[in-house]
Parts: C-alpha cells; sequence; structure tokens
C-alpha cells in the first residue's frame, strides 16, 4: 500500500514539474537569433569574441527563454598562440558586454533574426553542453575540435549537427560572426515584421552596440 503510494507521488510530482518547466514549448512560440562580434580597433585576436543569443517568445512578445552561446577561456585570458585547450566557461549576454567594454572592443549586432525552431532546439542542446562545462577552450582547435574543445567562433557554428563544420580559417571579430550568419541562413524565416521590440526587451544599449545592415549576411561560408 505504501509502495503503491509512494509511486502515485512520483508520478503527480513528475506532472507538476513538466507542467512548469520554463522549457514547455507551445505552439504559438516564436524564436529568434541575435548573432555578435566584438573586436578593437585596429583588431587583436586576444580582444575579438563571436557569441549570440536565441530567444523563445510567447504571446505578447514575452521572453519565455533565453540560451546564451559565449565561449571563453574560463580565466577570460584569450592567448591565440595557446598549444592545448583550457577551461572553458559559457557566458551569459550580460557578462560577455561587461568583458568587451573592460577589452575596448566594439560590439556588433546582427538581428534579431526569426528562425526555425530547429535551430533553437540545437542551440539550447549546445548551450546546456557548453554550461555543464564538458568542452574545453583553444583557439588553434583544428586538432582538438572534434574532441570538445573549440574557439568562441565554432562553439556558435557547431551547434548545427545538420551541416559539416564550418572551415572560418583565420577568420575572427566581425568577418568571422557574418561567415556564422551565412552558416545558419537557411534557419532564418522570411518576415516582414519588426523584432526591434525583443531589443527592447533584451536592454541592449544602441549606444553601446552597433546593429549591422542585413546586408552584413553575405560572407561566403567554406565548409570543412
Amino acid at each position: 500500500m505504501l509502495r503503491k503510494q509512494f509511486q502515485r507521488l512520483i508520478v503527480l510530482a513528475v506532472i507538476l514539474v513538466l507542467a512548469w518547466s520554463p522549457t514547455q514549448v507551445r505552439a504559438n512560440d516564436r524564436y529568434y537569433m541575435l548573432m555578435f562580434a566584438a573586436q578593437t580597433e585596429p583588431k587583436e585576436v586576444r580582444a575579438s569574441h563571436t557569441f549570440a543569443l536565441f530567444v523563445r517568445a510567447t504571446e505578447g512578445n514575452a521572453i519565455a527563454e533565453t540560451h546564451s552561446i559565449s565561449w571563453m577561456p574560463g580565466n577570460f585570458d584569450i592567448r591565440p598562440l595557446r598549444l592545448t585547450p583550457v577551461a572553458g566557461a559559457n557566458l551569459s549576454l550580460a557578462q560577455t558586454l561587461r568583458w568587451a567594454g573592460l577589452a575596448n572592443a566594439r560590439v556588433t549586432m546582427w538581428g534579431p533574426y526569426p528562425i526555425r525552431r530547429e535551430l533553437y532546439e540545437m542551440a539550447a542542446r549546445q548551450a546546456t553542453r557548453l554550461d555543464s562545462r564538458q568542452a574545453e577552450y583553444v583557439v588553434l582547435d583544428r586538432r582538438f575540435r572534434e574532441n570538445g574543445a573549440s574557439n568562441c567562433i565554432h562553439a556558435v557554428s557547431d551547434l548545427d549537427t545538420t551541416q559539416p563544420p564550418l572551415a572560418t580559417g583565420t577568420a575572427f571579430g566581425i568577418e568571422a560572426t557574418e561567415m556564422v550568419l551565412e552558416h545558419f541562413r537557411r534557419y532564418i524565416l522570411p518576415t516582414t515584421e519588426s523584432a526591434r521590440w525583443l531589443v527592447e526587451r533584451l536592454r541592449l544599449n544602441p549606444a553601446e552596440i552597433r546593429v549591422a545592415t542585413p546586408a552584413a549576411i553575405t560572407a561566403p561560408a567554406r565548409r570543412g
């Protein structure tokens, strides 16, 4: 008898968790992607960064959930010539913008773009993996990428497991971010509606972030 009651309590608890889960998906949910680049002038690898934010919105333009992919070394010390991976950290959008300010790096934003749910879900899985510290960070990641260590650029691009890995060569900063954006072009939905409300909801300061034009999605994506 006690065993049956215990089993019922477990089932009830699972139902309640699922009912109140913040990741619960509804048919009318909408998904958005914002891409960012940070770089100094003149460009320096140690002060450049590619990062992204993925947003799930519900009715009334309410932000239900966000996932940031902003992969950095855990100590924020980007060493381009380091030969071995180090522990990484996936920063929030706010943390990344603070880092850019301290590095005197100008931030450029592309979007927000409405995207297919498929890309959002892959981004959520990648963010969860990075947040769990299952990956490492290294700038020169060619030898380590398949084993879970990557730079900030590939931490974003590799969330798409349906395409071959994106080869960015020696690109970094704005150039690399444009390549990642082109890599995701197939997931961007055509729309005539403005998503500027999302910028306001996220409290992104236009005085601190340069907004790129849609024409910036032109960089050729090389496969490798």
